[in-house]
């Protein structure tokens, strides 16, 4: 969320009708060459007309000859914002102060100039000083809100665009960003109020059904977010972040062909977006095509050798073309750059399971509960693999947590009715056999229910045998 250049609203307004006055202050400045104010009113036409250069070298002069002149000094600040000169811009606006530090101009701008150079606090106290002399702008409020946005200090943000809602409840950009802000915060609910209101007043601006649609994303109601993407992108058909925003959506919502569509589009508009060869990559390797999704991944990894999902993704794909040696590889490179990412290292167990490293799957394993408890598939591979090993308690140790964290799974019911069995606990055993039954029978897995029945007849007969 980017507020306008220093000094853009000093130039901006009716570009291309001042040529008419600069002859006429040229035919000034011919009799009379040092007038000051002659230089100064060319200066400012040659701003509106944007030709900044020309009218820096005018304020130059009419500083020669008023060296205490705020005004030369405050618009020249503005001409080398214009220029995108900030670090000149800032020197001249310094001076203006000084002269007249009772103007809030000055400050303004200066605050936007240290904006762009990434000076977030400077422009913050610049803003603060504005707003002492004058405490009614909503535009200071709305731009020291970015400013806080920027720093990562988004109820601060907040509390500023209430302020300048106040001021002016008319302006869509200040209920944009500050549902922008709320996003941040998590708050999706508000944050989709805000990009309500910015519509109602604005029906014509892409980026704020973008921004809605991202809220509803996060929110999990994807077809709704998919309906503000095609907006955005019915509005402005170049925006790219609008395609891979719907080709996620569409991807969580397994319609992956659609998805690749959209990501196919958003690379037309900006090919070198790392994030979206790997989420091509991903619907790829969904739809199994293997090596097209390899190929996507090398791409996003050469844009962002830094970037472990990507790194994990591919490995994920190895897994499946069953090359495990270059999946291992993928999960050992993504573990270095992110050692605290439970799924890494869980990933890394999977290969060595299916390689029967067993007592490599469950350090893996081991390593991957430790950072996330909450994965019932952690503890389902981590019990498989104890009971390949014949640790049978340990094995239903953590079937037991799986069946805590999802009660319905019923090949962990089976699984735990087997490791039963092995320990002799046949009571156990037969409860577990009966639960997976009835889960089996409910999903319509045949095969799964027949295998449960078969198990549950030898199990009942052996008892009747002792």
């Amino acid at each position: 969320m980017e507020d306008e250049a220093p000094g853009a609203g000093i130039f901006a307004d009716e570009v291309g009708t001042f040529d008419p006055v600069i002859q006429d202050f040229n035919e000034v400045l011919t009799r009379s060459p040092n007038y000051a104010d002659a230089y100064l009113g060319r200066a400012c036409a040659f701003g509106r007309l944007g030709e900044y250069a020309l009218a820096i070298k005018d304020f130059d002069q009419a500083i020669r000859l008023r060296p205490k002149d705020y005004d030369s000094y405050f618009l020249r600040g503005c001409a080398w914002g214009r220029l995108r000169k900030f670090d000149k811009a800032i020197e001249d606006l310094n001076v203006a102060i000084s002269l007249r530090p009772a103007y809030a101009d000055a400050f303004i701008i200066r605050a936007h100039a240290y904006g762009e150079l990434g000076q977030y606090e400077r422009a913050l106290q610049d803003y603060e000083a504005a707003l002492t002399l004058n405490p009614d702008d909503p535009d200071v409020y709305y731009n020291r809100a970015l400013a806080y946005g920027e720093l990562k200090m988004y109820e601060r943000a907040i509390d500023d665009y209430d302020e300048a809602i106040r001021l002016n409840p008319h302006d869509a950009d200040i209920f944009h960003n500050r549902g922008w802000a709320y996003g941040k915060l998590e708050r999706y609910e508000r944050a989709i109020e805000d990009y309500d209101r910015a519509i109602g007043l604005n029906p014509f601006d892409a980026e704020i059904y973008y921004g809605r649609g991202l809220a509803y994303d996060r929110l999990g109601r994807f077809e709704r977010a998919c309906e503000d993407y095609s907006d955005a992108i019915r509005l402005n058909p170049d925006l790219a972040n609008a395609y891979w925003g719907r080709g996620l959506a569409s991807a969580r919502l397994g319609r992956y062909v659609e998805a690749i569509d959209d990501y196919n589009a958003a690379l037309g508009l900006n090919p070198s977006m790392a994030g979206i060869y790997y989420n091509r990559g991903r619907a790829l390797r969904q739809l199994h095509r293997y090596e097209e999704a390899i190929v996507d991944y090398n791409k996003a990894i050469e844009l962002d050798p830094g970037d472990a999902d990507a790194r994990c993704g591919r490995g994920l794909t190895y897994d499946k073309m069953t090359q495990y040696d270059l999946a291992i590889a993928d999960y050992n490179v993504a573990i270095s750059l992110n050692p605290k990412d439970g799924v890494f290292y869980y990933n890394r167990g999977v290969v060595y399971r299916e390689l029967e490293n067993f007592n490599g799957a469950i350090d893996d394993f081991n390593r991957a509960i430790r950072l996330d408890a909450t994965d019932p598939d952690m503890y389902h591979n981590r019990g498989w693999v104890y009971s390949k090993l014949g640790n049978f308690e340990k094995a239903i140790t953590d079937y037991n947590e799986v069946l805590r964290l999802n009660p319905e799974d019923a090949d962990v019911h089976y699984m735990r009715g087997l490791a039963h069995i092995e320990l002799q606990k046949y009571d156990a055993a037969i409860e577990d056999l009966e639960n997976a039954l009835d889960l089996f029978i409910i999903q319509g897995r045949d095969t799964a229910s027949e295998q449960a029945l078969d198990k549950l007849r030898d199990l009942r007969q052996r008892q009747a045998t002792t």
